[in-house]
């Protein structure tokens, strides 16, 4: 969701960022360079809820040099993403969600070899208890690529752990498991169950593994990279909207 900054790589424009509180009381906090009030790309005003998460976003303004660069500024472009585009039209965002619970990749387990299915086994069977315990959502599992149909309880108690949340982190949840096409990780890494890193892992087993059998796909590792440091940064903002 970097693109949806808003801007191109352009000039550095101002001395400093700085966090602000907005309305009495506080109905959040913005962003403001040189005493001037951030906006979205549509004109809203750029605000968010936690004075920490205003407080990294403007420390990402501060590290820009001598040119504005969009694909360095994660948590703003999460912070756009969320009032711009996730907010007008939560439904849509929420259903998406839902529909990564219909076909999450925790429930498609290869045949083989035993080394992959072992792997498989460590890494989402653990996700998959915490889901029927912790949510109420017990997943049907498959062995192979032919589609399984869940319960219509299961995507309940996905939509039932969604209907209440802000736009932001509705925003969160849906670029974690957009990157790791299984809400369940994403979910997991929200509650804290497992960090992003390994979410991480868990989400690419297989790419690793196909690698380690047959050799190392150099572009295939650099994409990798770069999904794992988004993943990274779109756990941080999470983290931030959850520490007041």
């Amino acid at each position: 969701m970097s693109e949806i900054l808003g801007v191109g790589e352009i000039g550095r424009f101002f001395e400093t960022a700085v966090a602000a509180p907005y309305g009495q009381p506080t109905d959040g906090w913005r962003i403001e360079l040189d005493g001037r009030v951030v906006k979205t790309p549509l004109g809203e005003t750029f605000l968010v809820p936690t004075s920490v998460l205003a407080e990294c976003i403007a420390n990402e303004w501060n590290r820009q040099g001598e040119k504005i660069i969009p694909s360095s500024m994660p948590l703003a472009s999460l912070t756009n993403a969320a009032i711009d585009k996730i907010a007008p039209d939560r439904q849509h965002f929420t259903d998406q969600l839902v529909g990564y619970a219909r076909s999450d990749l925790l429930c498609y387990w290869a045949e083989g070899p035993d080394d992959l299915v072992l792997r498989q086994r460590d890494a989402w069977q653990p996700v998959l208890d915490w889901a029927r315990q912790a949510l109420g959502a017990h997943f049907i599992v498959t062995v192979g690529v032919i589609p399984v149909e869940q319960p219509q309880e299961v995507l309940d108690a996905i939509a039932d752990q969604l209907a209440d949340i802000s736009e932001f982190h509705l925003t969160g949840l849906v670029d974690l498991a957009g990157r790791m096409t299984s809400v369940l990780l994403a979910l997991a890494v929200w509650k804290e169950q497992m960090t992003a890193s390994e979410a991480f892992d868990a989400a690419y087993l297989d790419d690793v593994f196909q690698e380690e059998q047959w050799g190392e796909d150099h572009d295939a590792v650099q994409r990798r990279s770069i999904i794992r440091d988004e993943i990274l940064s779109t756990t941080e903002f999470l983290t931030l909207l959850d520490q007041g």
